[in-house]
């Protein structure tokens, strides 16, 4: 779970870090023909597919780490509440880095950032935690209760 882990979260780092880069050029649009078309078409597809990958990673964690495994469509809305906590945290995130970074001076800013980094990783754990929660409530409703014995 770790190495994949690794591989989806380098994944959408580059989807959002180089993606912006991708819709840019006329390289591809040139290779291909679509004069254009590709580079709209980029801009759009990006951030569904981001969040796609997103909700099938934790939809993946949500069903495989567990003792008892339900099935994959009870894991879905953990998983969107999850990315959609996730998508809120770094956004807000990267308002706050670029509102913080304005006339930082080099001790502060090496601290600032460190902070910033374990704050953001506590914030997104919490997501994680929120959609496993939210995944247990709803197979707990779902489930017949056990006779007692």
């Amino acid at each position: 779970m770790s190495i994949a882990t690794i591989a989806v979260a380098s994944l959408v780092a580059a989807l959002v870090v180089v993606g912006p880069l991708l819709g840019i050029g006329e390289n591809p649009d040139s290779l291909l023909g679509a004069s254009g078309f590709l580079n709209a078409l980029w801009v759009w597809v990006r951030w569904p597919v981001v969040f796609a990958l997103i909700v099938a990673w934790a939809a993946t964690i949500y069903h495989l780490i567990p003792r008892r495994q339900n099935p994959w469509r009870q894991e879905l809305p953990g998983a969107a509440l999850a990315t959609c906590w996730w998508l809120a945290v770094s956004t807000g995130f990267r308002f706050y880095i670029d509102l913080a970074s304005n006339g930082v001076n080099a001790i502060f800013g090496f601290l600032g950032g460190a902070l910033s980094l374990l704050l953001w990783l506590y914030l997104l754990s919490m997501g994680l935690l929120a959609g496993a929660l939210l995944n247990a409530i709803n197979t707990a409703r779902h489930r017949a209760p056990e006779p007692v014995t």
